[in-house]
């Protein structure tokens, strides 16, 4: 499973850096602003992933979160509940939320999710580094 969780992680660096990129911040063309859209909401919705997975004590139904992988892991908010409540109302779910108009998203609220993953894996290097290997076996270096 830790191959999934390794995917979330890249696809939230990867949509976030590529949203810093200018080309997909102008609106010059239709096709800039449907592709800068799809980079937002995919890194907010991995995002929103990454969060649960770092931020859940307990798992629900089959959901994998940190702790099962980091025992001594506390978990951690990377993300607010309003952000969170954002990301379902106005990405995930078509709800009336979206009449009161555009959220703007902090793109350094991404990289802080990011950075909180990175500190887990530091964590498990230390605390169980066979563990930790399940990671770098996914493509991950720290």
């Amino acid at each position: 499973m830790a191959v999934h969780v390794v995917y979330e992680f890249k696809q939230l660096v990867r949509a976030t850096d590529m949203l810093e990129n200018t080309v997909f911040r102008s609106h010059d063309s239709v096709s800039q602003t449907a592709i800068g859209n799809a980079l937002l909401e995919s890194a907010l919705i991995h995002a929103r992933n990454i969060g649960d997975f770092l931020g859940r004590a307990a798992p629900r139904g089959g959901e994998v979160i940190a702790v099962q992988y980091s025992p001594t892991w506390s978990p951690v908010r990377a993300m607010t509940r309003a952000e969170r409540t954002d990301i379902n109302k106005r990405v995930a779910h078509l709800m009336t939320l979206r009449l009161q108009g555009v959220r703007v998203w902090q793109v350094q609220r991404l990289r802080g999710v990011a950075a909180e993953f990175v500190r887990l894996l530091q964590q498990l290097e230390g605390a169980a580094p066979a563990r930790a290997q399940w990671f770098r076996d996914g493509g991950l270096a720290w």
